[in-house]
């Protein structure tokens, strides 16, 4: 029998870094003040990157939510060029070799692309396997491009992951995990899906 999961993934809240359009892969930076309102007040499985912004976003989003957090889940590791902007860093050989081939350029002190994606398809995959559906994902803009690119064949570099989307796939596992239904809200207008998704699966 095919095994189905709803997968519902969230950027974390905007940061300050964020703001000033800074790299702060790993870079531990809690999110700005935000007023927002619960998702959801059911219990619901929440996964989280285990930097402060993405557990704070899960926090106020799943308030009635045990957060699990895991480090496979980080951003890529930026290395020398964390907390620097394109301004910063637009003359540096290396720099722009890596802007002109990310996929095969790594940051000085950083993380190989083919590393990042190694971490996160093994954690990612290992919760299809062993996870109940529903579940969330609350992780970071390049986590969710690479979901996106391995299960709707968006190229990475054109994958987009705002911080006010809601990202919900349905994912079908036969011989391998395939998604058989995609779609994006904007998080002002995603309570109507969590309230399905939970009334189904109760």
């Amino acid at each position: 029998m095919a095994r189905l999961v709803d997968l519902i993934i969230m950027r974390h809240l905007p940061t300050y870094g964020n703001q000033q359009k800074q790299y702060i892969g790993w870079t531990n930076q809690e999110i700005l003040d935000a007023d927002v309102p619960p998702l959801t007040n059911q219990e619901i499985q929440v996964y989280s990157s285990d930097l402060i912004r993405c557990i704070q976003t899960s926090t106020l989003y799943f308030p009635r939510s045990t957060v699990h957090t895991d480090a496979s889940f980080r951003e890529l590791h930026f290395g020398d060029w964390e907390e620097k902007t394109y301004a910063d860093l637009q003359f540096d050989t290396a720099y722009r070799n890596w802007i002109d081939r990310p996929l095969e350029s790594t940051p000085p002190k950083g993380e190989s692309f083919s590393e990042f994606e190694t971490r996160v398809h093994q954690a990612l995959f290992n919760l299809l396997d062993t996870s109940d559906s529903p579940f969330i994902l609350v992780v970071h803009g390049g986590v969710i491009r690479l979901i996106k690119s391995w299960f709707t064949l968006t190229p990475f570099q054109q994958a987009a992951a705002g911080h006010n989307t809601v990202f919900h796939f349905t994912l079908e596992k036969k011989e391998s995990w395939s998604c058989i239904s995609y779609s994006e809200v904007p998080t002002t207008a995603s309570e109507p899906l969590f309230a399905r998704i939970l009334k189904e699966t109760m």
